[in-house]
């Protein structure tokens, strides 16, 4: 509500505008303070607030492409060939049951877990890389429960058609018209394994590799 101030009808004309001049100058002066307090205060909570959580974000940038990170990246990605001392300090990191046929002389090995829930170990004869385009490798992929490796286009998963169980509880799925791969289930562990040779396989390689499948540890 605005107070009628009655001393001013007692002005003239050029004393009123004085008055409005100031006025006007007053509201301006205090609206430049307001400006300038909402500056400040808007400084000072980018530099509380603002300012850290870029530090922070910037830092973990940093360290995701540094030096020890990218390296077990490309570990893990399966284009570095490693040793077998380097491939079970890699596993062992992860903390999940990955299988093998253990140390071959002369081998070395790649290990590829990109794909959530598989975990793929390549054996490469000596002298040969992941670069190595023109060859096949012997693979071993561990699925980490029969339901990823159903829902996983896998050419494994269809062509099998020979089953043979073992004492131990051991299930071996293979084609006798192509024994160059085969498909392991464990009666006491969730895992499926299945195994891709270079070259076609005696059956009784196929079982004899199935019984020997050990996680790395």
């Amino acid at each position: 509500m605005t107070i009628y101030d009655a001393s001013l009808d007692y002005l003239t004309d050029s004393e009123s505008k004085v008055v409005k001049t100031v006025a006007v100058q007053s509201e301006t002066i205090a609206s430049k303070e307001h400006i300038k307090r909402n500056h400040f205060l808007r400084f000072l909570l980018i530099n509380i607030l603002v300012w850290p959580l870029l530090t922070f974000i910037g830092l973990q940038v940093s360290q995701s492409h540094s030096p020890a990170v990218s390296k077990s990246l490309l570990k893990t990605s399966g284009a570095q060939a490693m040793t077998a001392e380097e491939l079970t300090a890699i596993v062992q990191a992860q903390g999940r049951p990955i299988f093998w046929l253990g140390r071959l002389s002369g081998d070395t090995y790649s290990e590829n877990s990109t794909v959530s829930g598989v975990d793929v170990i390549t054996y490469f004869p000596e002298n040969a890389t992941p670069q190595s385009q023109s060859r096949l490798d012997f693979v071993i992929r561990t699925y980490g429960n029969s339901k990823i490796f159903n829902v996983q286009l896998h050419p494994l998963s269809g062509t099998a058609d020979k089953t043979v169980e073992n004492v131990g509880g051991i299930t071996v799925i293979y084609n006798p018209a192509s024994p160059d791969h085969s498909v392991i289930t464990f009666k006491n562990r969730p895992q499926v394994i299945a195994m891709a040779y270079p070259e076609f396989q005696k059956i009784s390689t196929l079982i004899a590799d199935a019984q020997n499948l050990i996680p790395i540890q």
